[in-house]
């Protein structure tokens, strides 16, 4: 997923050498950007999971779960907290996304500026901060 977002990432910065074929790297930059966000999203869900408490404990060990018609499930003779915890840790989650995402643009436009509109220095930066994302 990294590395398609890398790609993506590559093919916006190379619309700044080729203005002529803009449109068509721009539809495949954020085609790549698309999805690795999509493949990042379907694996995330089960990370949550891991998360959630199972009978007192975290993680999604076993307990006896035992199904009844009027209501959530049942564990062990109490309400089954995994259920109802997992909105709690998904809503963190997409918080803390969102904050690194706005740390991410801010610290962008503080770069911008010190880099300045140079193609060498540009792609310099680019490389280097690629680098740093996938290793």
């Amino acid at each position: 997923s990294a590395l398609i977002y890398a790609l993506g990432n590559g093919l916006e910065v190379s619309t700044y050498l080729h203005p002529g074929y803009f449109l068509v790297l721009a539809m495949l930059a954020n085609s790549c950007k698309q999805m690795s966000m999509l493949t990042s999203s379907a694996t995330r869900n089960a990370l949550y999971n891991s998360f959630k408490l199972v009978d007192g404990a975290v993680g999604s060990g076993g307990g006896n779960v035992a199904s009844t018609s009027a209501g959530p499930p049942v564990l062990s003779g109490r309400r089954n907290v995994g259920v109802e915890n997992i909105g709690d840790i998904t809503a963190k989650g997409e918080a803390q996304i969102a904050v690194v995402d706005l740390c991410g643009i801010g610290s962008g436009i503080f770069l911008s500026k010190a880099v300045g509109v140079s193609v060498q220095n540009v792609f310099a930066v680019w490389i280097a901060l690629q680098i740093m994302e996938i290793f």
